[in-house]
Formats: C-alpha cells, sequence, structure tokens
C-alpha cells in the first residue's frame, strides 16, 4: 500500500512538474489576453509541456554586422547578448515616419553576441513562429509562438507554444509547452494581433 501511495505521489508530482515548468513574464501577457479573445478558458497553466530538444552553438564566426535593426534587437540584463525575432525580417520606411516589416516565408529566430555575431539560431517552417518574446534572465528566453497543424480559408486547427530557451555554454536546451485549439474561425484569427509587430502600431504598419 505504501508503494501505491509513494508511486502517485511522485507521478502527480511529475505530471505538475510538466504542466508548467517555466515563469511567465508579465510582458507577454497580452499574447494569452488575444487567445482569450477565441477561448475565454485559457489560462497559462492550461499549457503542457510538450517536448524538448537541444540547439547546438553556430560553428565559425557567421557575422551579421550593420545587416540588422535596433529596433527589433532585444538584450539581455548584463548586456552581452542580444536576440532577434526573425534575422531575415527586413524593414521598409514608409512616408508617414513608420516602417512596415517583411518576413521571409520561414522565419529564424537568432541569438548574438554584442558584435552581431549569430551564436545560436531556431529555424522555423511557413507554418509556425514565432510571435514576441521576453529575456527571463541573463540566459533564459520564454517565447511565444503559434503551429499551424491544418488550415483553411474557413477554419483552422492550431498550437499556441510557449518556448522556453536555456542558454548554455555550447548548446540552448529548448523546452516547449502546448495548448491546442481546433475549428478556430479563420476570419476571427486574422483580426487578432498576436505579434509584437503588430502590437506596435505607433511605430509599424502592416501592409493589408
Amino acid at each position: 500500500m505504501k508503494k501505491v501511495i509513494l508511486f502517485l505521489i511522485v507521478l502527480f508530482s511529475h505530471v505538475y512538474l510538466f504542466a508548467q515548468d517555466f515563469d511567465f513574464p508579465p510582458e507577454l501577457k497580452w499574447w494569452i489576453y488575444e487567445i482569450q479573445k477565441i477561448d475565454q478558458e485559457v489560462q497559462i497553466d492550461n499549457f503542457k509541456f510538450e517536448r524538448q530538444r537541444t540547439i547546438a552553438k553556430e560553428k565559425g564566426s557567421i557575422s551579421y554586422k550593420n545587416k540588422l535593426f535596433p529596433v527589433l534587437k532585444k538584450w539581455n540584463y548584463f548586456g552581452d547578448k542580444f536576440a532577434y525575432n526573425d534575422i531575415y525580417c527586413s524593414l521598409e520606411k514608409q512616408t508617414n515616419g513608420k516602417y512596415t516589416p517583411f518576413r521571409d516565408i520561414d522565419s529564424v529566430f537568432g541569438i548574438f553576441d554584442r558584435n552581431e555575431k549569430l551564436l545560436f539560431s531556431d529555424f522555423f517552417g511557413s507554418t509556425s513562429g514565432l510571435d514576441s518574446f521576453c529575456w527571463l534572465t541573463d540566459t533564459k528566453i520564454i517565447a511565444v509562438g503559434r503551429y499551424y497543424l491544418n488550415s483553411t480559408d474557413a477554419s483552422c486547427d492550431l498550437e499556441f507554444i510557449i518556448y522556453e530557451y536555456t542558454i548554455k555554454e555550447k548548446e540552448i536546451v529548448v523546452k516547449e509547452f502546448v495548448y491546442p485549439l481546433t475549428k478556430v474561425d479563420s476570419n476571427q484569427l486574422r483580426e487578432l494581433n498576436f505579434t509584437w509587430l503588430s502590437q506596435r502600431d505607433d511605430y509599424f504598419e502592416q501592409l493589408d
């Protein structure tokens, strides 16, 4: 009997650990609020641990010196590294002073040193990508994004994902926490502002 009780304690502790084993910064809560416009029940605790992977450190000295836009850089607290939502994103200044972002169909999340040397990169395909991110500590980033499983003009099935990037000397450990939704109205989804760029309409002007 004692073995059964011990097993249940370990089991529930394990489930709780992987139900939410991350700290979610308040700077990203607006992203949760956008999801609540289509699912009022969603909370951060609803995201469940799905998978873990590692990203090896870039070999060589790939440099992006003077190719990255300062407004898209987000520095860590120590100031020796910065992260970049999509290294292929470009900006075009409009006559009203705002910038229109142009993003590649395949986005790449990058982490650089202070000299703009690429340290780590995370590749996303055309059906997924990051919406925003925030440095939690000097070696930890919390990012949010979406992965479209199936999409039509009428509805789509997708996963909302919270990523925890833990930076180590030679690799990054990535934990993914997932909240799936099915049969979401495509028109309603397009009206929501999930990305950091769409949230900053004082600086960016989106294409229609």
